[in-house]
């Protein structure tokens, strides 16, 4: 499949162009959105410039975090002006991937969707994802560029296909923590509502006291009025477990974030 590319400008999540990869029969058949962001270079041969290829995390999909623009500049741009080969996906059920079909049913009495697969299914995404990068580039090796719940579906990629990757990078990754009184992962139910009251509550629950927040209030209702339209359909967003790449444990969470939230735009 050709590769698709972003304008050369950055656009609000929904705006990116991009392509939608075939569904593999072991992951769902569920379609992934890969967006392609060119380096801002001086050659036209982007296949000689080192790529990167971003993993998002658990709440909400490349286009509203690598791709989305802050005060008219995004990360993706940044990271192309640097001279690299910019590439993001969104994990099914996020973004302009496919939705998982319990997405649109009552949760209660499913499983969390982001369990069909577990964290191995997220890995294999990367897999795909990571092929397709390096079969549009003629070959070579990708970076990957992983946050949060993400990281641990990039390492599980870079352990299994090292031959794909030249670089992992981590930020905000996962670790294991010991915490009781957690709820049984199967009775969580498919999917839960994300709200914007919530979602600012993560972004600013862990930060120190005195300190500016993640982002100014302007920055958030203008993210949150992205990702958070105010027409129907609500947001629904599958739960995920966590497995440790390494020894494929369980992960225990902290009380209130045992499962994680997947957003659909």
């Amino acid at each position: 499949m050709a590769s698709a590319s972003y304008e050369n400008r950055d656009d609000p999540a929904g705006d990116t162009p991009g392509v939608v990869l075939p569904g593999r029969d072991g992951l769902g058949g569920l379609g992934l959105f890969v967006c392609h962001r060119p380096a801002v270079a001086g050659t036209t041969d982007q296949t000689t410039l080192p790529a990167v290829l971003y993993v998002h995390g658990a709440t909400f999909p490349s286009g509203l975090s690598v791709a989305y623009p802050f005060d008219g500049r995004s990360w993706a741009g940044e990271l192309a002006a640097a001279g690299l080969d910019v590439w993001a996906f969104d994990f099914a059920g996020f973004g302009r991937s496919s939705r998982y079909p319990h997405q649109d049913a009552d949760p209660a009495g499913i499983a969390p969707l982001g369990r069909t697969a577990g964290a191995a299914g997220a890995g294999e995404q990367v897999v795909q994802v990571l092929e397709h990068v390096v079969g549009a580039r003629g070959g070579g090796r990708v970076s990957l560029l992983a946050h949060s719940w993400g990281t641990i579906a990039a390492g599980l990629a870079a352990t299994r296909r090292p031959d794909l990757v030249d670089r992992l990078v981590f930020f905000g990754p996962i670790t294991r923590r010991e915490q009781a009184r957690l709820p049984d992962p199967d009775g969580l139910g498919a999917w839960h509502p994300l709200t914007v009251k919530a979602q600012h509550d993560r972004f600013v629950e862990d930060v120190p006291t005195g300190h500016p927040s993640v982002l100014s209030p302007e920055h958030f209702e203008s993210w949150a009025e992205t990702g958070w339209p105010a027409t129907p359909p609500p947001r629904r967003a599958p739960r995920r477990a966590c497995v440790l790449p390494a020894a494929l444990r369980p992960i225990s969470w902290p009380p209130g974030r045992e499962a994680r939230h997947m957003t659909c735009t």
